[in-house]
């Protein structure tokens, strides 16, 4: 009598006891740095390859000499070889949430361009992490 209740029982408890409850889609994520000096008004791309599905996140881990600065940073896409990406960028400093959302697999780049705030050099660490 109990035993079709007792096996679904089981089972379900089976079930539950596999699961170590929800991962962060970004766990197994790895991080890339990209080290550039960015002149007053130009612009810088890194490419980089994402091999599966996630989560990206984008920030800057350090800025010299001026730790203030704003800088703008896009996320585009590599389309037979060239950096494609939308013109109006995220502007971040040092210590700013990073850009971030998801991703599909392929290849990328990541601009960092001088928005307008730049008075000379400045020479940026940028971190991408993605899956």
């Amino acid at each position: 009598m109990c035993f079709g209740r007792c096996a679904a029982v089981f089972a379900a408890a089976l079930a539950l006891s596999a699961c170590s409850g929800i991962s962060s889609p970004s766990k197994d994520n790895r991080d890339e740095d990209f080290t550039h000096t960015l002149n007053v008004g130009e612009a810088a791309a890194d490419n980089f390859d994402v091999g599966k599905n996630g989560e990206f996140a984008i920030k800057f881990i350090a800025l010299s000499p001026a730790q203030n600065v704003v800088l703008g940073v896009t996320l585009g896409q590599v389309v037979n070889g060239t950096c494609s990406f939308n013109p109006v960028p995220s502007l971040m400093t040092l210590n700013s949430l990073p850009y971030s959302g998801p991703i599909n697999k392929g290849a990328y780049c990541v601009v960092v361009s001088d928005p307008g705030s730049l008075v000379a050099a400045e020479t940026y660490t940028i971190r991408v992490s993605h899956p």
